[in-house]
């Protein structure tokens, strides 16, 4: 049931109609600043980049040395899922990003943006959730439990190493992208769980 509440959580907010989540974030989304700051936004481009490219590159590394290609295709199915399902509920749920509430931006007055309103941008309407933290979670743990299952992670000290800095990849790449005034709390939270059950999930499945 763990492993299938991410999604429940994602398609839950996806029967929410647009309308009803355009108006101003409250609660813990009340934390998010509403303006768009551009350092904040590449490093978590950059975050991101690195990611991908060490897990793919992990995966390729031991195909070539031990013949093993379960690490790279795993993490290339995990990472091809994880960017379809994100791209489909931003889509679906249309909830506009902080930055657009911004009184520097042309519709930030609009209360019906994204719902009624043509975006100035579309991609200023696809604020859930956070496919930067889906994306990083799903590569760094994708290529973590590959490594664990393979066996490369002989102690428990590894792998409590290996996890933990999955974790803080997510984590930073989260923080990064509600700085950026690109996302909401929310958005991060269920971006990171979405990308950590996927890729822990994915690599059990290949292995």
């Amino acid at each position: 049931m763990a492993g299938t509440t991410p999604f429940l959580v994602a398609l839950f907010i996806c029967l929410v109609s647009g309308e009803s989540m355009a108006g101003p974030p409250g609660g813990v989304d009340s934390l998010s600043p509403l303006a768009l700051k551009t350092t904040p936004a590449l490093a978590s481009d950059v975050v991101l980049g690195g990611t991908m490219l060490g897990s793919v590159g992990a995966g390729a590394f031991a195909g070539l040395r031990q013949g093993d290609w379960r690490q790279l295709g795993s993490t290339a199915g995990v990472l091809l899922v994880t960017g379809g399902l994100t791209e489909l509920t931003k889509r679906q749920v249309d909830r506009r990003r902080p930055y657009t509430w911004d009184p520097s931006y042309a519709a930030a007055g609009a209360a019906d943006y994204c719902a009624g309103t043509a975006p100035v941008k579309p991609d200023a309407c696809k604020s859930f959730y956070s496919g930067h933290t889906a994306m990083t979670a799903a590569s760094s743990f994708s290529a973590v439990r590959s490594m664990h299952l393979s066996g490369s992670l002989e102690s428990a000290q590894d792998r409590t190493v290996a996890y933990t800095s999955a974790a803080l990849l997510t984590v930073i790449a989260g923080s990064l992208r509600v700085v950026a005034g690109k996302h909401y709390v929310s958005d991060v939270a269920v971006g990171a769980l979405v990308g950590t059950t996927l890729g822990v999930f994915g690599p059990t499945l290949v292995h």
